[in-house]
This record gives C-alpha cells, sequence and structure tokens, in this order.
C-alpha cells in the first residue's frame, strides 16, 4: 500500500511538472503578453512571419527610398513630389515632410483608404485608436511612459515607426517612417526628415518611439477596370 501511495505521488508530480512545461512552451511560442500583434498572441499562423500586406509595405517603402535617395531637388526630388501630388492629392508638398512617405506608402497599396496624409502625431493618434485594423505598440519601456501608452513589442518588416512629442517651440517635433527588418545586425528603415532630406534608406531607430502594425494578412482585391 505504501508504495502504491508513492507512485500515485510520483505520477501526480510528474502530470503537473509536464503541464507547466507545456503551458510555457505556448506562451513562449505566441511570444507573450507584451507581443500583441496577430500572430504573436493567439495567432501562430503567422508568428515570427511577414504577412503579405507587411511585405508589400515595406517593399514599397524601400523603392521609394532608394529612387528619391534623400534628395531635396532635381529629378529625383521632382518625380518624388510629382507621386505624392497623383496619388495623395497634394500640390507642392515638401519632400522632407517625414509623414508623406508613411502615407504615400499606404495609399499606393491600397490597404487604407482612410489613412491620415497630414502630421506625424494625427497619424499614430489615429492608428492608436484604429485597434481593429491596427496593432500599435511602444519600442521600449521609456517611450511607453512617454507618449506611446502601448505595450512594449519588437518591430517587424513592414510596420510604420513614429514619435509623437512634441516641444514648447517645435510642435511639429513628430517623426514617421518604415522599417525594413535587420540588415546583419542593423535595423534599416525607410524615412525623411523635415528641412533635411526627402526618403532614403537609414539605419538605426533611435529616432523613433511607437509602431503601428496593418492586422490584415493580405492585400486587398483588384478593382475591375472601369
Amino acid at each position: 500500500m505504501l508504495n502504491l501511495k508513492y507512485i500515485i505521488g510520483f505520477s501526480v508530480l510528474f502530470f503537473l511538472f509536464f503541464s507547466v512545461v507545456a503551458s510555457a512552451s505556448v506562451v513562449g511560442l505566441r511570444g507573450g503578453e507584451n507581443q500583441g500583434d496577430p500572430g504573436s498572441v493567439g495567432d501562430q499562423r503567422t508568428f515570427g512571419e511577414v504577412t503579405e500586406a507587411q511585405e508589400a509595405i515595406a517593399k514599397k517603402a524601400e523603392e521609394i527610398g532608394e529612387a528619391t535617395q534623400g534628395q531635396t531637388s532635381g529629378p529625383r526630388a521632382e518625380a518624388y513630389q510629382e507621386r505624392v501630388e497623383k496619388v495623395l492629392g497634394i500640390k507642392s508638398c515638401d519632400v522632407t515632410g517625414c509623414n508623406y512617405l508613411n502615407a504615400l506608402v499606404i495609399h499606393e497599396i491600397g490597404v487604407d483608404p482612410e489613412f491620415p496624409k497630414f502630421s506625424a502625431e494625427a497619424q499614430y493618434a489615429d492608428l492608436f485608436r484604429r485597434d481593429d485594423i491596427y496593432h500599435t505598440y511602444s519600442l521600449n519601456e521609456q517611450a511607453r511612459s512617454s507618449g506611446c501608452n502601448k505595450p512594449v513589442d519588437s518591430p517587424k518588416r513592414g510596420d510604420l515607426l513614429y514619435t509623437i512629442r512634441g516641444t514648447a517651440t517645435d510642435r511639429q517635433h513628430g517623426h514617421a517612417g518604415v522599417y525594413l527588418g535587420k540588415e546583419g545586425n542593423r535595423d534599416k528603415t525607410a524615412e525623411a526628415s523635415l528641412r533635411k532630406h526627402s526618403p532614403q534608406i537609414e539605419f538605426g531607430l533611435a529616432g523613433f518611439e511607437c509602431g503601428a502594425r496593418l492586422k490584415s494578412l493580405s492585400l486587398p482585391s483588384p478593382q475591375p477596370a472601369a
């Protein structure tokens, strides 16, 4: 009888240990509570992957950055300005406006016709509210407390990046760009910089605090020709 009690007790302990390990493994695969995108919490079909829509965003931003190469005048800048006017309906835009890049990318792809065209701050505020379409997050704990007000997450290729803090003398301090993923150990982005350069490829995340990830897994269906 004593041996039977030991056997039963050991079996119960083994079952509990196995259950705890299995549960921890599931949480690890899902990315934890701070990984609030569609693929890392509850939907393992896209965990660690880049969706069709995300890849399209990254490719479009990369293409624009490589075409414009930071130029503020000349054929490259003029072609970009014409592109913004055609797609966004904004005449004589400042090619160094960072918000135009994000808006141009999203509108050219067609994934969000309601995407704001003006101001990095306005863009992020809109995406923050529309949590049925976008997963918004902070890039670090400091950013979380300074204005992003979202759990910390790591950026994935195709995410929209923002800084939304202003200053007493400059309310246009917000910044916008597109995350292109890693190149070696470096974070790669496409971004413009007000009064400095038009869209170009850059490295590092020092200028960003918040992120927004489109939850849609695929691109919209092509519209039939009129």
